[in-house]
């Protein structure tokens, strides 16, 4: 049975945030990303989803039942990353902390502690001098620290530095690995490859198309490491290659789509002693090599 159904839902606004017919299915143990250039719209798939709201038309289902009326069952299954509005300025950081961790019974202090770490979150004050992008951080750890069935992230990456980044990455594919249900709504295509087993495509509020998982394989940005023997090997490289790519004396750094073959019959003609290639980011690429250094 699935998790979450988008039945022909349509929601009326002017320009940004509308909805229209749209229809998606969320199965249960399965990584979803919905993927859409109006963040408004993101903001009002999650109201319906969290049964805020009910849609102009169309039916917005949880278990085969409407959202909106089945809130409490909803609340207690699905872990939903608050808006970032539900922080008042004026309230002490801690004193909302510990009040959440009272209400909410699945919130695990252990999982919270390590990521407020991890994350780089400073907890003293006031609201106000969190800034903005510390307040997303937050709401997103809220979200993660739920132990549940099922969570609904809202650009989850979008406030994150890369190492911050890793380690949401890990504990999204531990949650896959477990059987937990995510969605994940955002307005880029990126890390949604390493995480999700399909992604749908929205324009103007309507899914346009999807993705599976092994479409994102072949469309997917890796990054590719380079060692030449010497650093004039490496400068006339760079003039051969006609894409973007940094050079640092003997090594050079690129990315591509899709397949490396043109790629490395152009490297036949060079003296390379190191290649490195095929890791989305640079993150994953200096994560790798870590562990290689450690096994050696």
């Amino acid at each position: 049975m699935a998790l979450f159904k988008f039945k022909d839902v349509s929601m009326h606004g002017d320009g940004f945030g509308a909805i229209n017919n749209l229809s998606f299915v969320v199965e249960q143990g399965e990584t979803l990303g919905i993927l859409s250039a109006d963040s408004f719209m993101h903001e009002r798939v999650l109201s319906l989803l969290q049964g805020l709201y009910k849609p102009d038309d169309g039916q917005v289902l949880f278990f085969e039942k409407n959202c909106r009326s089945q809130r409490k069952e909803l609340w207690s299954t699905v872990s939903f990353q608050v808006f970032e509005d539900a922080f008042s300025p004026d309230e002490k950081i801690a004193d909302f902390i510990k009040l959440y961790q009272k209400m909410h019974q699945r919130h695990n202090k252990e999982l919270f502690s390590s990521l407020v770490q991890k994350l780089d979150l400073n907890l003293i004050g006031l609201f106000r001098t969190l800034g903005e992008k510390n307040r997303k951080k937050l709401a997103l750890l809220l979200a993660l620290c739920e132990e549940s069935k099922a969570y609904v992230l809202l650009s989850p990456f979008t406030c994150l530095n890369n190492a911050e980044r890793s380690h949401v990455i890990h504990l999204l594919l531990s949650f896959k690995k477990n059987g937990k249900t995510v969605l994940i709504l955002q307005d880029s295509f990126d890390y949604f490859s390493l995480i999700c087993d399909r992604v749908i495509l929205c324009m103007d509020g309507e899914a346009i198309t999807e993705l599976k998982d092994t479409e994102m394989q072949l469309a997917r940005e890796k990054i590719y490491h380079i060692v030449f023997e010497k650093a004039d090997e490496a400068d006339a490289f760079a003039k051969v290659w006609d894409k973007k790519l940094t050079i640092n004396y003997d090594r050079v750094t690129l990315k591509l789509s899709g397949s490396p073959n043109v790629l490395l019959n152009i490297l036949k003609d060079y003296k390379v002693l190191d290649f490195i290639g095929g890791y989305h980011d640079a993150w994953i690429y200096e994560e790798v090599r870590a562990e290689e250094s450690i096994e050696e």
